[in-house]
């Protein structure tokens, strides 16, 4: 906390490569209060994963992805609403290499004291080697999420939501055969 409407944060992770290839994962995220009501939070990271080969051998590949994000959060009167950006890229096997990119906004409200609902919209944009052969089930135009929840105590909830978005890619059945 460099001051009071500051906070900075960061995480290292190690791993020495028993198996794998060392990696040293790390993160930066910086949040900003402007007000009492508006933040910004910005955020980059590089991480690993590694996964085992599809041979089924003890063959590993690293997962290398490069994220940036950045957010901003306004709360106000019983409103919240948020605008979120964000870019990843994955390289490292060649069926996981790809960039994602996107953007979402966020409203929420509480409607009575025990009542509220919220809305969100997303778009998300794949690039991939693969994009020509395979159509990604994330690979969607739009993503629109909402939900509406009553809370009758600390610990019983009722809820419902509602999902809307782009559907998977459609393989027809070219042929078949009885066995």
């Amino acid at each position: 906390f460099p001051n009071n409407k500051l906070s900075i944060g960061g995480g290292l992770r190690f791993n020495p490569g028993i198996d794998a290839d060392s990696y040293l994962s790390k993160q930066i995220n910086f949040k900003f209060d402007v007000n009492e009501n508006l933040k910004l939070i910005m955020g980059a990271g590089k991480y690993h994963q590694a996964l085992r080969e599809l041979n089924f051998g003890r063959d590993f590949a690293v997962i290398a992805s490069s994220q940036y994000s950045i957010d901003v959060k306004w709360s106000a009167n019983n409103y919240t609403s948020s605008f979120s950006a964000f870019f990843k890229d994955n390289s490292g096997a060649p069926s996981l290499t790809n960039q994602i990119s996107g953007i979402e906004v966020y409203f929420e409200k509480n409607i009575l004291e025990r009542l509220k609902y919220d809305i969100s919209a997303t778009y998300l944009h794949i690039e991939s080697d693969f994009n020509d052969v395979i159509s990604t089930a994330n690979n969607v135009s739009y993503f629109v999420r909402g939900n509406l929840n009553y809370n009758f105590s600390k610990r019983w909830i009722i809820g419902s939501n509602l999902i809307y978005r782009e559907g998977n890619a459609y393989f027809p059945v070219i042929n078949s055969e009885f066995d």
